[in-house]
């Protein structure tokens, strides 16, 4: 898990967690469960499994991309074949 200090706040009636370089946007359904946030500190934690090359993008989640540079990358499990 990636963890990333931000700030809950409202910008034009609609939720943000902005962390410095980035910000993204809180889905309209979550919102409700933020709105009393607004101002706070808090932790956004992304996992790895959700962190896609930009071309290879879910186009569910185009809206909410961030520039960032991976700095480790685990090796994913090779699968085994049997003959």
């Amino acid at each position: 898990m990636n963890f990333i200090p931000c700030r809950i706040f409202s910008k034009e009636d609609h939720l943000f967690m902005g962390a410095g370089a980035f910000q993204l946007s809180i889905p309209e359904k979550k919102a409700p469960h933020y709105r009393l946030l607004i101002g706070s500190e808090a932790i956004f934690g992304i996992r790895p499994n959700d962190i896609y090359d930009r071309l290879y993008a879910p186009q569910r989640i185009w809206e909410n991309t961030i520039r960032a540079v991976v700095e480790v990358m685990s090796p994913s499990a090779q699968r085994s074949t049997s003959m």
